[in-house]
């Protein structure tokens, strides 16, 4: 059997944060194909003899819970490169071809899928808001990786700093990013309890939700006496408008 299986640090993909992607190499007839781990690494961080995580790697995770990853990872991928063989298959694969499907054996681990599954039970349960808060997050990942399928090993500390530098380039504010974040972080936990993704690739350990406080907006006292004496007539179109306002506001803000 001429297809080989290996761990490397691929020092071509430079990341902003100085990290560098730990990758399964798939060596097949002499062609060559990479497949993420989901790891990224420092470069002093990486034994590249041993292939292994070095001991004095500091970080959220220990390096010797990330080796017993990577080996996982590896076993798992020479598992299913020796059932195709068993099967026949192996042999006609171009190393591309051979590369899908390795990775399709991670579809149940799309962060997408698992998403709509989610948003899907939110509406049966008539959970509408937070329905519509997770499909609008999910639109928004999805216009990051430019509508390709996203794996939650990708979502990385370094995929999520991504992230948010790219919303901060557009403009946008720390509390619209919270929100994003926040929900991610939410559909990742419900994944790891229900054993969809291992709990080693967890990237909130490392990267910290920011945000901001709204700045309050009060309205003077003056013009809620304005408001609160105004006469209007039952059949004034501020009528209601006006009294669901005073509602709210001698309730403390109460919501509807």
């Amino acid at each position: 059997m001429k297809t080989y299986i290996t761990l490397a640090l691929d020092a071509r993909h430079l990341k902003k944060d100085g990290t560098y992607p730990v990758i399964l190499r798939v060596t097949h007839f002499q062609e060559v194909a990479t497949i993420l781990t989901g790891i990224y690494l420092r470069k002093d961080d990486w034994d590249a003899e041993r292939r292994k995580v070095k001991p004095s790697h500091k970080g959220s995770q220990s390096s010797g819970r990330i080796n017993n990853y990577l080996d996982k990872k590896k076993a798992d991928a020479q598992e299913r490169v020796l059932k195709l063989h068993d099967r026949g298959l192996l042999g006609g694969m171009g190393v591309k071809e051979l590369k899908k499907a390795l990775e399709g054996e991670d579809a149940g681990g799309s962060f997408f899928e698992y998403a709509e599954k989610l948003i899907g039970l939110m509406k049966e349960r008539n959970e509408n808001g937070n329905a519509r808060t997770y499909s609008f997050t999910v639109g928004v990942l999805r216009s990051y990786v430019k509508q390709r399928d996203l794996f939650f090993r990708e979502i990385s500390p370094g995929f999520l700093r991504g992230f948010e530098h790219e919303h901060f380039k557009k403009g946008k504010t720390a509390n619209g990013l919270s929100t994003y974040l926040r929900t991610i972080r939410a559909i990742y936990n419900k994944a790891i309890a229900e054993k969809v993704v291992d709990r080693e690739l967890y990237p909130f350990s490392e990267y910290k939700i920011k945000g901001t406080k709204t700045a309050k907006r009060a309205i003077k006292g003056e013009a809620i006496l304005k408001i609160q004496e105004e006469i209007l007539s039952e059949d004034h179109v501020l009528f209601h408008a006006r009294n669901y306002f005073l509602l709210s506001f001698y309730f403390g803000g109460m919501p509807f």
